[in-house]
Parts: C-alpha cells; sequence; structure tokens
C-alpha cells in the first residue's frame, strides 16, 4: 500500500477535487492531507473527509511550511512507500507494484518515478488549455557525489517520487525545519535541501508508466536570482542546505571533503543567481489572434478546440513513447475537468 501526502493551506476547492478525482478512479492506498489553513477553510476540509467513505482520507491539522507540515506529522503516516504531491497534482499510477518491484531490483534506488504531464490553463480561463511532457531526472552514478552534482546542474525538484517512507523520514531529520532566520528562503527549506538530500543518498529510477498529472498555470518558475533576493539571504539559504547535506553525509557515513563542499557552493551559487527557467517547464501562452477569436468564443467552441489541441498532443507523446495508454490519459484529464 502507498500514502499520498498532500500538503495544503486555504484551497478547499482544489481538495473538492482531488477526493473526487481518487473516488473516481477508486484508489486503495492512504490519502495524508496535511492542513495549514485557517479555521474556517479547515472545519470545510474536515467535513469533507468526515463525509468520504469509498477511499481512505486522514487529515491532519498543522500550522507550517509545505515540507515542514508534512515533517511534523510524518510518524503518522504507516505504510511502507508514499509520495508527495501538491493539492493540485494527481497521480496516475497503473500499477504500483512495477514501482515497487525496482526497490527490490537495485537495493540503492531511492525513489521511482514514471512518465508525468503537466496540464495547464491561463490564471483567467477555467478551460485545461495546453499539455506537456514533464521531465524527470533518471539519476542513476553510484557514486554519491556524482549523483548530487547531476542534480545541482540539470535541476528538477526531487519530490514528486515514490519513496520509502523510512527515507522520508530521514531526510526530514536532515533538514532543520524549525531555523525561521529571516535570511533563509523558503524555496531552501522546502523544497532544494530534499531534492538535493536524496540523489546523495540513493539513485532515482524514472520508468516508462504513467505516473503524474501537474497541473498548472502557464508561467515560469525560475530558481531564486539576484533580481528575487538579497546577497545576504542567498548565502544564507546555501548554507542551510549545505549543511544539510554534511548532516547527511556524516549519517551515511560518506563524508563530504572539503572541496566537496566548495564545488557544491560553487555550483548551488552559479544556480541561484541564472536567470533562465530552472525549476520547472509551465507553458506560456501567447498572445495572437487565433488566442483573441478563441477567447471570444463561446464557452463549448472553447472547451471542444482546447480538449482536441491536448488529446492530439496526448497521441503524439504516445506515438514518441514517453507516454502509455493514451485513452485512458484522457479519461484522467475529463475525470479532472469535470471536477
Amino acid at each position: 500500500m502507498i500514502s499520498i501526502l498532500i500538503p495544503t493551506k486555504n484551497r478547499h476547492e482544489y481538495i473538492k477535487k482531488l477526493i473526487k478525482f481518487y473516488t473516481t478512479i477508486n484508489f486503495t492506498g492512504i490519502i495524508h492531507i496535511f492542513d495549514s489553513s485557517n479555521n474556517l477553510i479547515y472545519n470545510q476540509n474536515k467535513k469533507l473527509i468526515d463525509s468520504t467513505v469509498i477511499i481512505k482520507v486522514k487529515l491532519h491539522k498543522i500550522q507550517s511550511t509545505t515540507l515542514g507540515s508534512i515533517a511534523h506529522k510524518i510518524n503518522l503516516v504507516k505504510t511502507d512507500y508514499s509520495i508527495i504531491t501538491g493539492d493540485d497534482d494527481y497521480l496516475i499510477i497503473n500499477d504500483i507494484e512495477k514501482f515497487k518491484n525496482e526497490f527490490n531490483r537495485d537495493k540503492k534506488i531511492i525513489a521511482v518515478g514514471g512518465s508525468s504531464l503537466l496540464i495547464s490553463r491561463s490564471p483567467d480561463s477555467e478551460i485545461y488549455q495546453d499539455i506537456n511532457f514533464y521531465p524527470l531526472n533518471n539519476i542513476q552514478m553510484i557514486d554519491p557525489i556524482e549523483r548530487l552534482f547531476f542534480s545541482i546542474k540539470n535541476y528538477r525538484p526531487n519530490i514528486f517520487l515514490v519513496i520509502k517512507t523510512k527515507n522520508i523520514k530521514k531526510i526530514f531529520s536532515m533538514i532543520n525545519f524549525k531555523d525561521n532566520n529571516k535570511n533563509l528562503l523558503r524555496t531552501a527549506k522546502d523544497e532544494l535541501a530534499f531534492s538535493y538530500i536524496l540523489p546523495f543518498m540513493g539513485k532515482i529510477k524514472i520508468l516508462k508508466q504513467n505516473f503524474m498529472l501537474r497541473t498548472g498555470h502557464g508561467e515560469n518558475l525560475k530558481l531564486l536570482s539576484l533580481d528575487l533576493a538579497s546577497k545576504n539571504q542567498i548565502n544564507y539559504s546555501i548554507d542551510f542546505i549545505i549543511n544539510s547535506l554534511i548532516k547527511t553525509s556524516k549519517s551515511l557515513k560518506k563524508n563530504l571533503s572539503p572541496e566537496a563542499i566548495k564545488s557544491v557552493k560553487k555550483y548551488l551559487f552559479s544556480n541561484f543567481i541564472k536567470k533562465e527557467k530552472n525549476i520547472s517547464v509551465k507553458s506560456k501562452f501567447t498572445e495572437s489572434a487565433k488566442s483573441i477569436i478563441i477567447g471570444l468564443s463561446p464557452y463549448f467552441l472553447r472547451k471542444f478546440y482546447y480538449n482536441q489541441k491536448i488529446y492530439a498532443k496526448i497521441n503524439k507523446l504516445y506515438d514518441k513513447k514517453l507516454t502509455q495508454n493514451s485513452t485512458k490519459l484522457i479519461n484522467y484529464i475529463k475525470t479532472i475537468e469535470d471536477h
């Protein structure tokens, strides 16, 4: 059995969609929702979850950051395997056993993922307008330092993966979630530290199996740049990540040499000041005559147009062997849209 670990804050409509989706597909694992919402939204979520009987959902009230909310309650998760997702992501694994078997095949594997897609729309639209392949890093080097350097230089969030729950607990124990220094950038504590510790601890295997539908709003996310953060914030955040990695290396008895630490700092700093997109690929919608015409069209015509566009792209991804079972993918998307 697998647990889905979902942090959320003041997004009741997203929780409604999630529960309806997993009920529709008859999800057989356990969903843990770590809720930092205000009392009104939390009570709405609680009422909804209390009335949910087909699937197993557990609600945990906690005021913290995104990963911090899970870290504070992780001991309540009892399944052997877990996956962290956003409250607007949808797990579409057809056969969880294929993912779990990878851990037995290679004991150095710490996480397993699969073919993921990003379905997106502009902020003012209720209709999903585009879909793109969402690549995850397949990190198979034997040497942990090589895996770490690769992960820094080719950054992808190493979070949305199937991981043994005991290893999620171990990673959380390496990150100081109690550090509330004003110079600590939230991205460092809530994403980057975890994403770098994971490949340092073990290999990441990406299978050619349908895995996850992520949703987005058509905007590029970037690693923090000097335009967005002060040098003090960047330096403190890099030191925070380095300290988390040093603590991890000591626990694994694979101490990082001074030379390795210097190189990690160099790579981290160069990534922090890059201005090009680096964290995730979120497609932009360009203003054009076509989009204006579509925008002025009746709702049912706009939905038909974008649905046909998305279905055509899914079939192309299937032809390129980037996805599996295109018909099932289309049905998953219809399920999300219907909710």
